[in-house]
């Protein structure tokens, strides 16, 4: 009969053991510099962010939900930093636009500078410690096309940034962001409809539950095409998760809708799109800085003026715009 001590000792290598390969297999958390955004407010309330790219520079500006929300106001807005050409050397002489706005759960932004042959470049955007002259970092040149659309998404535990020309109309990437602060391109494969150009910008769907949706009621990313008016949606799938030889493929879908009330010209686009978790979506008009919300009941989505304690929402009127957020909220504030 073995002696107690040696059982217990035993007991603690086994749990030793176990814990030790859990955490092995499981995707370790992607390592990043500082200058994160805030994600929320004293209160918990969460804030979202509006990028606007203006021939010579990026604009980030900070959005909550209040009263007091105008189109001569710009819902309030405030600045929260500035990427001038320079910020993004050695690239600052050819560009086009800076766009493709995204942000993870913990406030790291990113977005694409596309040169005027379309040359794509990632970078991370770092909020300033003080004032608003942020700084950028070059994370890795893309594959050539003309993106303008993307959003942060994750799936068992891998996390990504997911771009493209409008919702999946030309050049889908994923860009999977490794534990080491790496960073690998993965070209998305599309299946189901062809997608659109005119969906300027879409949102990740964390544990989105459209219950009666014939597709699944668990779509990964959502975007407005204003012109078409149609909600397009898509499921992503893996082969080979968090491997060198990861692909992902895209099964893209779409639903049309009525014409918002109050969302005059079909070229008014929706240039920016965010969301605070599963699905609380909005859509901003570009012509008038209206925000939409994007909702869904008994197998239908719908757009609706969005509002806080009965007083319509707005933002900046612009276009070369996106939205962003932390795609969570911490209270019903």
């Amino acid at each position: 009969m073995l002696p107690n001590s040696f059982i217990k000792k035993f007991s603690w290598i086994l749990l030793f053991s176990i814990v030790f390969s859990l955490f092995s297999v499981l995707p370790e958390e992607p390592a990043y510099a500082s200058g994160e955004f805030t994600c929320f407010n004293s209160d918990g309330k969460a804030y979202a962010y509006q990028s606007v790219w203006d021939s010579t520079h990026l604009d980030v500006y900070r959005w909550e939900a209040s009263t007091g929300q105008t189109a001569g106001n710009d819902g309030n807005a405030v600045l929260a930093a500035t990427f001038t050409s320079s910020d993004f050397s050695p690239y600052s002489g050819n560009i086009s636009e800076v766009n493709s706005f995204m942000m993870d759960r913990d406030g790291n932004a990113y977005a694409l500078l596309k040169e005027n042959d379309n040359d794509l470049y990632l970078f991370k955007l770092n909020m300033p410690s003080s004032g608003t002259n942020g700084t950028a970092t070059l994370v890795e040149q893309l594959s050539d096309g003309d993106n303008n659309a993307g959003t942060y998404y994750e799936k068992n535990g891998y996390k990504y940034l997911i771009t493209s020309n409008g919702f999946m109309k030309g050049n889908q990437i994923a860009v999977r962001l490794n534990a080491d602060g790496s960073t690998t391109e993965i070209s998305m494969t599309r299946t189901g409809e062809s997608g659109t150009s005119k969906s300027k910008d879409f949102t990740w769907l964390p544990n989105a539950d459209f219950t009666g949706l014939g597709d699944g009621a668990s779509p990964d990313i959502i975007g407005f095409d204003r012109k078409n008016t149609k909600v397009y949606y898509g499921y992503i799938s893996h082969s080979s998760q968090g491997g060198a030889g990861e692909s992902v493929t895209i099964n893209v879908q779409s639903q049309n809708v009525s014409t918002p009330s109050g969302w005059s010209g079909s070229g008014n686009a929706a240039g920016a799109v965010f969301g605070f978790g599963k699905d609380e979506l909005y859509a901003i008009n570009n012509n008038t800085g209206q925000l939409y919300s994007i909702d869904y009941s008994s197998g239908s989505f719908s757009l609706n003026e969005a509002q806080f304690s009965s007083q319509d929402l707005y933002a900046n009127d612009t276009t070369n715009n996106d939205g962003a957020a932390c795609h969570e909220r911490k209270c019903n504030c």
